[in-house]
This record gives structure tokens, C-alpha cells and sequence, in this order.
């Protein structure tokens, strides 16, 4: 399960990302998202777990938590399959009321 980690402080490793998930099961991938001219952190980013229980379990115990002094919206993702990237990559959909509570905040 792919879940979805926005929010996050600025300063936050993928490592550091990948620790606090592993509390609750394996991790096969944590990858976070950069802008891709400027190459600065964006302040979310994707964790992939394979097991479905605890990736929900993670999200359930996560979500509104503070990861390095950051409230942090956690959230599943659900695979779009009819919307393929341009490489053939499968794109993923967010529930967007979780996301725009209002948390989301950078600091110029």
C-alpha cells in the first residue's frame, strides 16, 4: 500500500521518514518529493508498505502526529490505472479533505 505523508518538515530525511513507519511493519519504499527546478524539498512525500494491515494501522496511529515538530497528514493513496504517466508509471489519487485542512504551511 502506497500512503501518502504531506506536511513534513522541510529538514526531514527519507531515513527519517523510514524510521517512524518501521515502528509499524516493513517499508519497501519512502520517497520524497523535490521541486524539480530548484530542487528544495516540497514538504510531502510517498511510503510503501506491503502489508495492508499494518500500512493502516500506520496511517490510523500517524495521522495529525508530529513527526520533527510538523503535524503530519498521513493518508492512503489509491492506484489509478486508467491514468498512466508518461513513462508508464501508475499515477496515485490522494483524498484531498485531508490535505486541505489547512495544515499545510512552508516558511519562506
Amino acid at each position: 500500500m502506497t500512503i501518502f505523508v504531506g506536511n513534513l518538515n522541510l529538514e526531514t530525511s527519507a531515513e527519517d521518514l523510514r524510521r517512524v513507519f518501521e515502528r509499524f511493519g516493513r517499508v519497501d519504499d519512502v520517497r520524497l518529493m523535490y521541486d524539480q527546478f530548484d530542487g528544495r524539498p516540497l514538504g510531502f512525500g510517498f511510503v510503501t508498505m506491503p502489508d495492508e494491515d499494518t500500512a493502516q494501522l500506520a496511517i490510523t496511529e500517524l495521522h495529525q502526529t508530529s513527526i520533527d515538530g510538523r503535524i503530519v497528514v498521513v493518508a492512503p493513496t489509491a492506484t489509478r490505472t486508467e491514468r498512466r504517466g508518461r513513462r508508464g508509471g501508475v499515477s496515485h489519487d490522494v483524498d484531498r479533505s485531508l490535505i486541505a485542512s489547512g495544515t499545510h504551511t512552508h516558511n519562506a
